[in-house]
């Protein structure tokens, strides 16, 4: 079962949005198409997150924060 185009499309705004490039949403969208089709073993859930945190890019600086 495929994720609806709605979905997808969400899910590609809500990464460009936050400035992260596109593979994030690559490897989300493929998560959830994978968890659609099949059961994925407790392995296999742990690398397609691994991908998905590895393409996620996090601005460690603190002078976008106004207190």
């Amino acid at each position: 079962m495929s994720i609806e185009p709605e979905i997808k499309q969400a899910i590609e705004d809500s990464v460009k949005q936050m400035g992260q490039d596109d593979s994030v949403s690559r490897h989300i969208i493929a998560w959830l198409e994978d968890i659609n089709k099949k059961s994925l073993s407790e392995s296999d859930k742990a690398e397609k997150l691994d991908l998905i945190y590895d393409a996620i890019k996090v601005d460690n600086s603190y002078e976008h924060l106004h207190y």
